[in-house]
């Protein structure tokens, strides 16, 4: 069946050519341009059993016409915003070939025009075998930039020179920005500059960054993207002023080298004194557990004392006496170097393995080894003596290795941070059942308790190896507990009280300025 297509046309000339089906007009010398045109397009229609029909439409009548025809010398292709461009390079990573590009709109060394062939094939990217991973994963779509909306091919996923952030971990992003400076042996050396812990915390932060780009896929990478970011942390995650802090830590690094991104001191500042000023200060909470019936509970009394009940009461008891993280708990030794008990067990001197860096320890900068002194009643050893429970664990595990103070009473295997803190755990709630202990809370009874003997805020900072007093006020101090009978971060029960509540076994550590973490 045939169909008919009017051909709307603004110039008299091309209307009379296809009015006489390209035949030229007797008054004119005729154009042979516009003849070959009009018999290519006649012989099309008649192939194809299209009826076609002119007529004339002035061209202010004719908008969409009259536009294109105004295009005298101008280029009608379009390119990606260079800025753009190089901001989606830096987050999906940078491909490798410009498809329907031309040399004036290349944003590609390797590119694929209509017109030649290049060193990339051609020509026209049409022709190419879309299947082959020299083109299907190197893909850049030309969309246009500014006025109007072209037609691109999807961006597929590039073989990237510059690492995907959404799609790395933040360790694999910096070695890829990193590998393409320095050798690969420097590179090992710098991305271990920071402890485990750091790295996992650090990594938690990347992946909620990744989530946040995930979530706004049209946002583009850069400072007004990251205050967003932290903003969002705040308002949405209801993270504290110090945590949001921290995520920014995490993404320095890899903002700096990957995108050249540093954020500017000055709105940082603002925007942690805005999120603290709508934050409620921050109380540490008195844990639901009653200290005193765990203390009870570890004095055993008519049962009989197995490995099991020796690790149990010189874990709690060894936490208590010194304060310590689950971290530096699991790094005790039993080397004579770092655990000694002196003469008649009057006191235990004790320090983490030297190859251990507590939280806010530096290399040049380490806490001191720390004194515990015996607890003693009537003479003779308390039920709760920390140097006595250390003893006689040690002595009922003579055949474990020095290399560890800890061992599961079961396995024999050494016990780690985790291990360590499920055992406090266990012990809490077998002593006062029902309540969900935190293995953290014991460092902040046994610094509650040294407040309450020494009356020293300085000195409690010293002894947990805190880098300011607020950590300790704010998360720490417990304001409801009462006077307890066991030696709390190397305070006994009652210790004579001189300037500045100074006593024995102080670490001496010098006090340090820097922000509590």
């Amino acid at each position: 069946m045939a169909q008919q297509t009017p051909s709307v046309c603004q110039d008299r000339r091309p209307l009379r050519y296809g009015q006489r089906c390209g035949r030229a007009v007797p008054t004119e010398t005729g154009s042979e341009i516009l003849r070959s045109l009009s018999e290519q397009i006649f012989a099309i229609a008649a192939k194809r059993g299209i009826h076609l029909s002119s007529r004339y439409v002035p061209g202010r009548e004719n908008d969409w016409a009259d536009a294109l025809s105004r295009f005298r010398g101008t280029s009608v292709e379009w390119q990606l915003r260079p800025l753009v461009f190089e901001s989606l390079c830096l987050r999906y990573g940078t491909p490798e070939v410009d498809l329907f590009a031309s040399p004036s709109t290349a944003l590609l060394p390797l590119f694929l025009t209509f017109s030649s062939r290049t060193e990339a094939g051609g020509p026209d990217a049409f022709t190419e075998d879309w299947n082959s991973t020299a083109v299907v994963r190197r893909v850049v779509p030309v969309v246009p930039s500014s006025p109007s909306v072209g037609i691109g091919v999807p961006l597929q996923h590039p073989v990237c020179t510059t690492p995907s952030v959404t799609e790395t971990t933040r360790l694999e992003f910096l070695w890829g920005v990193l590998s393409k400076r320095f050798t690969k042996e420097t590179v090992d050396k710098m991305l271990r500059a920071h402890r485990q812990s750091s790295v996992r915390q650090y990594e938690s932060c990347w992946k909620r960054f990744q989530d946040f780009l995930r979530r706004h896929p049209s946002m583009v990478i850069s400072e007004d993207t990251v205050l967003e970011f932290l903003t969002w942390l705040a308002d949405s995650t209801n993270r504290a002023p110090a945590t949001v802090l921290a995520h920014h830590a995490a993404l320095s690094d890899p903002l700096l080298l990957g995108f050249n991104i540093k954020v500017s001191e000055r709105p940082l500042s603002l925007l942690r004194m805005g999120i603290r000023a709508g934050t409620a200060p921050h109380r540490a909470q008195t844990p639901s557990w009653s200290f005193h019936r765990v203390l009870s509970y570890l004095t055993f009394e008519g049962v009989p004392l197995e490995v099991c009940h020796l690790l149990q009461k010189a874990l709690l008891l060894l936490a208590l006496a010194t304060g310590y993280r689950a971290s530096q708990l699991a790094a005790l030794t039993r080397h004579t170097a770092f655990s000694s008990i002196s003469p008649n067990l009057t006191s235990l001197t004790i320090s983490p393995s030297p190859a251990f860096l507590a939280k806010n320890e530096q290399a040049d900068d380490r806490i001191g080894p720390l004194a515990v002194p015996s607890f003693l009643r009537d003479g003779s050893f308390h039920p709760l003596c920390p140097v006595h429970a250390f003893s006689a664990y040690v002595e009922a595990t003579r055949g474990a290795s020095p290399g560890h103070l800890f061992y599961n009473s079961r396995s024999g295997n050494p016990l780690f941070p985790r291990s360590i803190a499920r055992l406090l755990c266990r012990v809490i709630e077998n002593g006062d059942p029902g309540h969900a202990p935190r293995a953290h809370s014991v460092r902040g009874v046994a610094a509650s308790l040294a407040f309450l003997r020494t009356h020293s805020v300085e000195r409690v900072r010293d002894l947990g190896g805190w880098t300011s007093t607020s950590s300790f006020r704010t998360r720490y101090l417990f304001h409801s507990l009462s006077p307890t009978p066991c030696v709390a971060m190397g305070t006994p029960p009652s210790i004579p009280q001189g300037p500045r509540g100074r006593h024995m076994g102080g670490r001496g550590r010098p006090k340090r300025k820097g922000r509590a973490t």
